[in-house]
């Protein structure tokens, strides 16, 4: 009977994690998430060892932008934009607590299936290695104001936390390994087989979603999740 209670609620932490997720994509939308911030202002897109110099700038704009922008171009060329941006509000609407239906509103089609399995393992690890880069943004925007493109970043961060959340479980060598695993072992997959049980708390004080949530002036991420009660 322990045993089945364990199963249950690492199945529950799962679903709250992607639940969450979803929840960040419905609110904040993505169309503004891959607008090149340099392109918006007049500028052209500095080459990347530009961007990595205009990082250490003390102005606070230029530091942004340029953290901003290398963050939108790493989502590309991970493919993790594709994820990022898939959204089909009808889907979602009929999606409840099964894990299953969760992972295929958020999954592209063309990112299921076994012959895209390492593609979905590529774009997952691409979100998670963003970690440090919205911690970078998350630091600069603490000791300077954020400018609004730094604002628009928080579904970004939100995502990326969630899915840093998420370590894999077995024999999986890494968090995509174990999603394009789970993503393509069926309905009867049990996701405790593939994950390791999140910690939420951790989630929920994590420095950089506060910091980028009282940016955005939607206080706590409790507040935050409550206000969409």
């Amino acid at each position: 009977m322990e045993v089945e209670k364990e199963v249950f609620m690492r199945k529950a932490y799962i679903v709250m994690v992607l639940l969450a997720l979803f929840t960040v994509l419905i609110l904040s939308g993505c169309d503004a998430l891959f607008k090149n911030t340099f392109q918006q202002i007049g500028l052209a897109q500095p080459t990347e060892a530009t961007l990595q110099a205009q990082l250490t700038s003390t102005d606070s704009v230029v530091a942004q932008n340029a953290q901003v922008t290398l963050i939108e171009q790493k989502l590309q060329t991970t493919g993790a934009a594709e994820i990022v941006s898939f959204l089909n509000i009808a889907d979602l609407a009929n999606v409840s607590d099964d894990p299953n239906k969760i992972i295929n509103a958020i999954i592209p089609a063309d990112l299921q299936g076994a012959s895209n399995q390492q593609k979905l393992a590529s774009a997952i690890n691409g979100l998670k290695d963003l970690n440090a880069d919205i911690d970078s943004l998350a630091a600069n925007i603490k000791a300077n104001g954020a400018t609004d493109a730094a604002k628009d970043q928080l579904q970004t961060a939100l995502i990326v936390k969630v899915v840093s959340s998420l370590e894999p479980a077995g024999d999986y060598a890494t968090t995509g390994d174990a999603v394009a695993a789970f993503v393509n072992a069926g309905e009867s997959a049990d996701p405790a087989n593939y994950f390791n049980k999140p910690d939420l708390d951790k989630l929920k004080n994590d420095d950089t979603i506060n910091i980028l949530l009282q940016a955005n002036g939607a206080g706590s991420l409790e507040d935050f999740f409550n206000s969409l009660k």
